[in-house]
């Protein structure tokens, strides 16, 4: 019985086992719970667990992921020390040149063997490096495709029969935009960018020309807030003040010059306010389109400011050709202008008895060429648009 105990064969316990395996990289404590199965009333039934002989499973368990941030890190010090062995080899192979030949079967020799040694090494490392690098950026790709399947050759669910890629849904991949598609999405963001934008004209900044920009928004809510006080509306002065500064809350400045210079108005010689102020245009940047027209209604209801949208130099060229074009088609009325963004068109209406009416008068803005560059105005050329294109929103 006591042979029988010693014996180096005889079967080990479970804890045994556990106690074996413990701290090797491949061991699942857990592996055995696999074969418990639930039956069709809920209750688990634990199939009989095959005897372990002490050799690992077939299946591993878990591969472990690898941590893409700290392979990175790891081999930016591996750059550094690789590019510090070359510069020392190079330094090697300069001093051994002097010491012996490399043919010579002494010294010379056996350096110059070494450093095709060293060389070798150096470059199977940096093969290793290039292998992991590729490997990292296979497992991340498989990461962030996540379930989606790929298909080459015929698509499921595409009866063309076609060669592409898709996923689960079947949903093909949306075909690359063309340059036309490319140059309408670029006019549109333009005109987009300008409809959130208003310049204010004639404001008066003071009686001397000045350069600094925080007192030349000091400035500018003087006027608005003056103007609003001796406007004809129908607010209370409060109500005026308060809306002006609800205004000036959502508006970003820019002033479209270096500083505030002298009023002249070349269009009336004996405009009262010719060099007796100074002033510069004012362009209000809001949030939105809608907060914008409302800001624009405001201030030219309360303040009477003249104000005009900075469309780039073409697109207001064309605004005003179809004003001319609306004022022949029907003499003596006011024509406004309509820009539809979405389409990329402009129209001209008149105030008929029951509202505005369309002209008929429509023009494709899609193939205008918009400097894109930034919006560049002159300032004389669009002050005399201001009375006469005007937009409905």
């Amino acid at each position: 019985m006591s042979d029988i105990q010693r014996s180096p064969t005889r079967p080990t316990t479970p804890a045994q086992q556990h106690r074996d395996n413990v701290g090797k990289g491949n061991y699942n404590r857990y592996g055995f719970l696999s074969s418990v199965q639930k039956t069709a009333s809920g209750k688990s039934s634990a199939q009989k667990r095959p005897r372990n002989d002490g050799h690992e499973p077939d299946n591993p368990g878990k591969i472990p992921k690898l941590d893409a941030n700290k392979v990175f890190d790891q081999l930016k010090v591996y750059d550094t020390m690789m590019t510090m062995a070359k510069t020392t080899l190079t330094e090697v192979g300069s001093c051994a040149s002097k010491v012996g030949s490399v043919d010579d079967g002494t010294i010379g020799t056996a350096i110059y063997k070494l450093g095709q040694v060293l060389d070798a090494i150096i470059s199977s490392q940096e093969a290793l490096k290039s292998t992991i690098v590729d490997m990292v950026k296979l497992n991340e790709q498989a990461t962030s495709s996540g379930d989606n399947i790929r298909y080459i050759g015929s698509v499921p669910g595409n009866t063309s029969g076609g060669s592409g890629t898709s996923n689960q849904t079947g949903k093909q991949k949306k075909p690359a935009p063309t340059k036309e598609e490319i140059e309408k999405a670029k006019v549109k963001k333009v005109l987009r960018e300008a409809e959130r934008r208003i310049i204010a004209f004639d404001l008066d900044l003071g009686t001397a020309p000045i350069m600094n920009k925080t007192t030349i928004s000091k400035n500018v809510t003087v006027d608005l807030h003056n103007r609003a006080k001796s406007g004809n509306h129908d607010w209370a002065v409060d109500s005026a003040a308060t809306m002006v500064d609800d205004v000036l809350s959502c508006a970003q400045l820019e002033f479209l010059g270096s500083g505030t210079r002298r009023f002249h108005n070349n269009r009336d010689p004996t405009d009262a306010r010719n060099n007796r102020m100074c002033t510069v245009p004012v362009r209000f940047d809001f949030k939105n389109k809608d907060q914008r027209i409302r800001a624009e209604t405001a201030m030219k209801k309360i303040c009477k400011v003249r104000t005009a949208v900075p469309y780039p130099k073409r697109m207001r060229e064309a605004l005003a050709s179809l004003v001319i074009e609306g004022k022949t088609k029907a003499p003596g009325k006011f024509v406004m202008t309509k820009v539809d963004v979405e389409n990329l068109t402009i129209s001209a209406h008149v105030r008929g008895e029951t509202g505005w009416v369309d002209l008929g008068l429509k023009k494709d803005i899609s193939s205008l060429l918009v400097d894109t560059t930034g919006i560049t105005i002159n300032e004389e050329e669009l002050q005399s648009q201001v009375s006469e294109t005007i937009e409905i929103s």
